[in-house]
């Protein structure tokens, strides 16, 4: 599968491995000469720089239930606002990643 025709920008020379799951692709940017390990999730509004690599089965989410009362369960508060995540040249990433 082409990921360029899908992706919101890719650079040249981009690794996607088997079994990663991306949401709403058209929100989601990978520079140049990075990859992506097998079985990763990256959600929406996730920017991945140039000479990347993010390891197999790693998750990136951007968004978050609210939690601003403890007397009301998170699932009933809502989610808060999506955060864009930005992660820059030249990283290894082998962990989770959570919008702050």
């Amino acid at each position: 599968m082409d990921f360029k025709l899908l992706l919101l920008s890719r650079g040249i020379g981009v690794n996607i491995e088997i079994g990663v799951y991306f949401g709403k692709v058209d929100a989601i940017s990978i520079g140049g000469y990075s990859g992506v390990g097998r079985n990763s999730m990256i959600y929406k509004y996730t920017i991945i720089a140039k000479d990347r690599t993010i390891g197999g089965d790693i998750l990136i989410v951007t968004d978050n239930y609210e939690f601003t009362t403890t007397d009301v369960p998170m699932t009933q508060q809502g989610y808060q606002p999506f955060k864009p995540i930005s992660i820059g040249d030249d990283i290894c990433t082998e962990i989770l990643l959570l919008a702050a």
